[in-house]
C-alpha cells in the first residue's frame, strides 16, 4: 500500500501539513507587506540646496566660519531626519522577518 507524503504528516485527525502551509503563507505575506511598507518610506531630507546656500552667503557677506557653521548645522538636521527614516525602515523589515 502506498502512503503519500501528505498522509504521513497527518497526526490522527489533525492536519499538520495544512497548518504548516498556512503558517508559512502567513509569514510570507506579512514579510512581503512589511517590505513594501518600508520601500514606500522616502522621507529623506536633502543636506542643503547649494545654490540657495551660496546666494544667501553672498547676500549676507558670510565669513568662512559662518558658512561652515550653517552647512554643518544643515548636515546635522538632515542626518537626524534620515536616521529616523532608516530606523523606521529597519523596524518594518524586522517585523517582516518575525
Amino acid at each position: 500500500m502506498h502512503i503519500s507524503s501528505v498522509a504521513k504528516l497527518r497526526h490522527g485527525d489533525f492536519p499538520t501539513g495544512f497548518v504548516v502551509y498556512i503558517c508559512s503563507l502567513i509569514a510570507f505575506v506579512s514579510g512581503l507587506v512589511m517590505t513594501l511598507m518600508s520601500l514606500r518610506m522616502h522621507k529623506y531630507e536633502q543636506i542643503t540646496d547649494p545654490e540657495e546656500l551660496f546666494l544667501q552667503s553672498v547676500d549676507e557677506s558670510w565669513t568662512k566660519e559662518v558658512f561652515f557653521d550653517k552647512l554643518i548645522a544643515q548636515m546635522v538636521v538632515a542626518t537626524n531626519v534620515n536616521s529616523a527614516t532608516n530606523d523606521k525602515r529597519a523596524g518594518n523589515l524586522a517585523w517582516g522577518v518575525v
